[in-house]
């Protein structure tokens, strides 16, 4: 069977049109799923810095009592008060990005719960402290 020069035309370009087709399909899934992996990387990025600045709270208050015991001045608890309230800043934020994981979920309210027992001692001795630096303690 001897095709004529237009149907080989038109078979040729049907080739090249579905071949087109399929090289898009294609693409367009590639660039689809890495679309879908930095969105997922970046916000993993973002859940690292925020654990980053709930770690970062964690020493300011460590730091705030540190300076209150060496010291004995109340007015050094800042850095305490302001790593009380980036604490639960970052703890908020922190439990929003990770609402879709049940695992990271637990391993916060974990966390959390380990920096209210590490500051809980100063909370429940503050009889033993000097008035002045009693009062000022949360």
């Amino acid at each position: 069977m001897r095709l004529r020069i237009a149907q080989k035309s038109t078979i040729a370009f049907a080739a090249i049109i579905l071949m087109a087709a399929g090289v898009s399909v294609i693409s367009f899934r590639t660039l689809s799923f890495l679309q879908t992996s930095n969105g997922w990387t970046a916000h993993s990025y973002e859940v690292l810095e925020d654990a980053s600045h709930q770690m970062a709270a964690m020493a300011d208050q460590q730091t705030g009592l540190r300076d209150l015991l060496l010291t004995a001045d109340a007015a050094l608890l800042e850095p305490y008060m302001g790593g009380l309230a980036a604490f639960e800043s970052a703890f908020a934020t922190l439990k929003r990005l990770t609402g879709d994981n049940p695992g990271q979920q637990a391993r916060q309210r974990g966390g959390r719960m380990r920096n209210w027992r590490r500051f809980a001692n100063w909370r429940t001795n503050r009889p033993l402290m000097m008035p002045a630096t009693a009062a000022a303690v949360p």
